[in-house]
């Protein structure tokens, strides 16, 4: 809004301007990855995904990657796995979290993209309604989650699997 001699309206500042930035939080991005050093593996969720055909390697604490062997079956509906629980405060709904994840397309594990890839966290508002993120209401921080997404022919999507670190609530 402020452009000084090319403001696009009348009432458009022009000249100087000053913004006052408060930092209210700073994430730190090794505090994020090794967020979930210290969570409890649960065998059961590990051995139902395995049973799915849905590998997720790399340890906790540490980068993930999820793969899912050939021939699985696509999920119909979402599925979600705590695969290792944390013990940080529970996410709720409207509550804004650091992410770490990874996500591979169903049948095509060449597609994977990774946030540890890339050297950052995602910060995303959590809603009940947007069906991946909403899959992590009630998960405490710390904790690692597999999320299956069905595919939708109508929009043209494939299934997917995710592997999320919750790696703190902001």
């Amino acid at each position: 809004m402020a452009y000084g001699q090319l403001a696009v309206s009348p009432n458009s500042p022009s000249g100087p301007l000053v913004f006052v930035v408060e930092v209210e939080q700073a994430i730190n991005t090794d505090e994020v990855v090794s967020a979930t050093k210290d969570a409890e593996v649960d065998a059961e969720a590990q051995q139902t995904l395995a049973d799915l055909g849905v590998t997720v390697s790399g340890d906790l604490g540490a980068a993930a990657t999820i793969s899912v062997a050939d021939g699985a079956e696509a999920p119909t509906e979402q599925q979600n796995f705590v695969l290792a629980r944390g013990a940080g405060d529970e996410v709720a709904e409207g509550d804004q979290v650091a992410l770490e994840l990874a996500f591979v397309n169903w049948g095509d594990n060449g597609s994977l993209q990774s946030s540890w890839e890339v050297g950052g966290p995602q910060i995303t508002t959590v809603v009940a309604a947007a069906t991946l993120i909403g899959g992590l209401v009630g998960v405490p921080v710390g904790s690692r989650v597999v999320i299956l997404m069905p595919g939708d022919e109508a929009a043209g999507t494939v299934a997917s699997a995710y592997v999320v670190d919750v790696a703190k609530i902001l």
